[in-house]
């Protein structure tokens, strides 16, 4: 009985089989790996040409398994909305008020003012959010403004630019990816930027913000509406420039409708700028931690 020797493009072709297989057995490794990290367990966003993007309604999760999150039915990251017969507040801003996935839930802004205070606080926030996207939160929620004692905005010098809109998923996903590892890929090694505009249908009209607030205020008298303007770290660092950025809104803030308007620069307990920020404008839980302080003791009842 004879033998065939196997020629080489066959050997060629089975060792490239065994490749291609040993290549997507790593891959399908490595993408139960991210999965089971939980990396991929964070919020995901509507877009839409009226408020830009906004945190779907009702998720949770856990980043890193670890780091706790909560959404509710009207896109607060808080527990279901169950507001107090009396004292509630309603706290909205950016990124600074939603905190974002490096955060668990008990870090972030909203629930170290509610440790402070007997008053229910209700923070409504996105990432990179304007003075108009949060207006329009609260024209398309009159009933969350009815039951508000007061409401709180936290703003710092980039949000009376234009309003905010969807650009991309590597932000603000709208949907979680299928491939975790291209989306890894994509976001922190090749590092994608996002479009500098909108996509069609997806671009905010722009308004005149302070001219939005006037409107606001007119429609809800009686209505307090506090501000607090929150330096970045070159604004902390040098008082004539957050002077001359940020605080020239205070006039104006205050000729719009509101109620009161309070620099956190001005406060003792935000003098300590490296120990304070995480990045150029965005605070450590420490940070966090003292401009709860500053809302509890300026604006928070």
């Amino acid at each position: 009985m004879s033998t065939r020797s196997v020629s080489k493009p066959d050997r060629r072709w089975r060792q490239g089989l065994w490749g291609v297989g040993a290549l997507l057995l790593l891959l399908g490794v490595v993408e139960a790996g991210v999965r089971l990290l939980g990396l991929m367990d964070f919020p995901v966003y509507e877009a839409n040409a009226e408020i830009g993007y906004i945190p779907v309604a009702n998720q949770q999760g856990r980043y890193l398994n670890r780091n706790d999150w909560q959404v509710n039915e009207l896109h607060m990251s808080a527990p279901p909305f169950r507001p107090a017969p009396q004292g509630n507040v309603l706290l909205i801003g950016d990124s600074i008020v939603w905190g974002g996935n490096p955060y668990a839930a008990h870090e972030r802004l909203g629930a170290q003012l509610q440790a402070l205070t007997p008053l229910r606080v209700w923070p409504v926030a996105a990432g990179s959010w304007g003075l108009q996207n949060e207006l329009t939160y609260l024209a398309q929620h009159p009933r969350v403004v009815r039951q508000m004692n007061e409401i709180v905005f936290v703003l710092n010098s980039g949000d009376f630019d234009r309003p905010s809109s969807w650009t991309c998923e590597t932000t603000h996903p709208r949907e979680h990816p299928r491939v975790a590892t291209l989306y890894l890929a994509q976001k922190y090694l090749l590092k994608t930027a996002c479009p500098t505009e909108p996509p069609a249908g997806l671009a905010v009209p722009a308004r005149e913000p302070l001219q939005l607030l006037a409107e606001f205020a007119r429609a809800n008298p009686g209505k307090p509406l506090k501000f607090v303007l929150y330096p970045d770290r070159a604004e902390c660092e040098a008082p004539a420039l957050r002077q001359a950025r940020l605080e020239r809104f205070k006039p104006l803030l205050l000729a719009a409708g509101a109620t009161e308007v309070h620099s956190l620069g001005e406060f003792a307990g935000w003098r300590d700028c490296t120990a304070l920020y995480k990045d150029d404008i965005h605070p450590h839980p420490a940070g966090f931690g003292q401009l709860a302080a500053f809302l509890r003791e300026r604006v928070a009842g």
